[in-house]
Parts: C-alpha cells; structure tokens; sequence
C-alpha cells in the first residue's frame, strides 16, 4: 500500500494565505506468484561421497525484481536432516545412501511462494 499526500497553496500575495492538503491510499494487489527457471537438469543419481550440485537458476516476478526476491533451499538427507544451501553455495556433500530431498522456495516482496521440489538417489 502506498499513501499519496498532495498540497497546493495559493500564490504570494494574498492577504489570507489558503492551503489545501489531501491524502488517499493506493493498494497494489500482486496475487501472481514468482518463478523459477534451471539452466539444466538436475542429476538424478549419484554416488555417495559427490557433490549432489544445484544447477543454475534464475527467478523472475511480475512486480519484484530479481535482487528484491527471496530464496531458501533446503535438502533433507535420507536421516531427515535438513541442509540449508545459503548464498554462492549451490552444493552439498552426500554421505548416507538413498534419497536426499531438495526444496526450493521463492518469495516476491508481496509474500507470494512458489515452490520447488525433486529428489536424487544417492548409490
């Protein structure tokens, strides 16, 4: 919401000054959720011991520019332990065997979410 306040004064001059003020509220209504886009696929095995790697990404919204849109990946190992990928890192280690969960979420500054997921087997 953004609030708008004008004011118009009558030239000098004038015994009796006059001054108007008036002020209304505009609300910008963005129920479109942000996207996602990879610049390739990810893996979907891998060996215990590698890097399962996040692939590139972009995001996009019709209201908030790229740098204003939040995101937050998480992986949940086989045992339930979540990893939080956080800033340059696009990358976690794989230690046990079977299927780590990647989750991907994307908000634009109005609060909409879109969210990503896939998994890889980890041998």
């Amino acid at each position: 919401a953004y609030t708008v306040s004008v004011e118009a004064k009558e030239g000098g001059g004038w015994k009796l000054p006059n001054k108007s003020y008036y002020e209304y509220l505009i609300s910008v209504i963005d129920g479109e959720k942000p996207t996602i886009t990879f610049a390739e696929e990810f893996a979907s095995k891998i060996k215990v011991g590698e890097l399962l790697i996040i692939p590139k990404y972009e995001v996009s919204d019709n209201f908030s520019t790229a740098e204003n849109i939040t995101v937050m990946t998480v992986v949940t190992n086989p045992k339930g332990m979540p990893v939080y990928v956080y800033g340059d890192s696009n990358a976690v280690r794989c230690e046990y065997e079977g299927v780590y969960k990647i989750k991907i979420f994307v908000y634009d500054e109005m609060g909409n979410l879109t969210t990503f997921e896939t998994s890889v087997t980890v041998e």
